[in-house]
């Protein structure tokens, strides 16, 4: 993409639909036209009361914030450091590979600072954050849409989402883990039940209704939130309820539990099967090398721009869609046995791309 086409990007007034250009957003401001052009090129000589009140007049107008060069400015939004995992930054170069193959620009925010937005040029943000408290901090940048990763979608408040199908995603595993010869799998899940329920990624809800559709007594018991106790506490019960394969989520959790596991005399493959999700270029690295589904986030990231661009056409985004089905495509690594029936079948990593459910893409609204 050669940049942006202001020919396709029209600003329009919600109410009459007259288009809005530069002239309309200085004569509402109160200010020059020159001084339109100066914020939305981000040049010197503008005081920031006067940028902030340009700014406001034209996301309240809709007016698309395009400088000169035609290079959008998107931000994307973050936790703080405290919270960066295998999944944020695999989020994070998927979503920055993705701007710049457009030619856009981008700025990363801390999701406790989007109010920075406001004093910004951004066009639209992309959030890969986690924070619970971004849908209500953004009823102040309702102006500005947002897309977010996993969570939940507000279209009041200009917020959509984009989610890969994690219900292929868990059935292609159990499918694997099937054909290993197991049945009680545990999923160890470093999220809460509430946190959770904010998410369109109800992986433990899924994870225990397949178990239970496997006809799996106390299913409940397979299934470990985080929040219930140490990680040797939360293994115990894991493995106290039978498991004879874990799935670890997210990646970077896995090498913990691998570490735990030793440290009860359990080894992977032989004794227990471990499959983790999205820790690319690491878990080929464990010892054992770990199986990984990776789910495949340059595809999430590619829609989460075309989303913005959709609304900012003013045109309505999908609502419920497939982003992707899951296929087995193995890539690395050391497929885990069955425990105490040694089998191997090969390479270890599954990437969950290409054929889209239904021949769709999956948004959500």
């Amino acid at each position: 993409m050669a940049g942006f086409d202001k020919n396709r990007f029209q600003s329009y007034y919600v109410s009459d639909m007259k288009k809005v250009n530069s002239t309309m957003v200085a004569r509402q401001a109160g200010v020059a036209q020159s001084t339109v052009s100066l914020v939305v090129n981000n040049r010197p000589g503008v005081s920031e009361y006067t940028r902030r009140r340009v700014l406001e007049t034209a996301r309240r107008l809709g007016y698309i914030l395009s400088p000169g060069s035609g290079a959008l400015l998107l931000g994307v939004i973050v936790s703080g450091y405290r919270a960066m995992n295998s999944y944020m930054a695999m989020t994070i170069t998927a979503v920055k590979e993705e701007i710049h193959r457009r030619n856009y620009r981008l700025e990363m925010f801390d999701s406790s600072d989007v109010e920075l937005i406001n004093d910004r040029v951004v066009a639209g943000a992309i959030s890969l954050s986690n924070d619970p408290e971004l849908h209500s901090r953004w009823k102040e940048l309702r102006n500005v849409p947002l897309v977010r990763f996993v969570y939940k979608s507000s279209h009041s408040d200009n917020i959509y989402s984009v989610y890969s199908d994690y219900q292929a995603d868990l059935r292609l595993v159990f499918r694997y883990l099937h054909r290993m010869g197991h049945r009680r799998i545990g999923l160890y899940l470093e999220r809460t039940p509430a946190q959770e329920q904010l998410m369109l990624d109800h992986t433990g809800e899924e994870f225990r209704n397949l178990l239970e559709a496997d006809g799996v007594a106390g299913a409940a018991k397979l299934v470990s939130y985080a929040g219930t106790g140490t990680m040797a506490e939360r293994l115990r019960g894991l493995l106290a309820a039978g498991s004879t394969a874990l799935v670890v989520i997210p990646g970077d959790a896995a090498l913990q539990v691998q570490r735990e596991l030793g440290r009860f005399n359990l080894r992977i493959p032989e004794d227990i099967s471990l499959i983790s999700r999205e820790y690319s270029n690491v878990s080929e690295y464990m010892s054992p090398p770990t199986t990984t589904l990776l789910p495949d986030y340059p595809t999430m990231a590619g829609h989460a721009v075309d989303m913005i661009e959709m609304l900012l056409r003013r045109e309505r985004p999908p609502r419920r869609h497939c982003l992707s089905r899951p296929i087995a495509d193995p890539v690395f690594g050391s497929q885990p046995e069955s425990r105490g029936r040694k089998l191997r079948t090969g390479p270890g990593r599954w990437r969950t791309a290409g054929r889209g459910c239904g021949g769709r893409t999956n948004y959500s609204g």
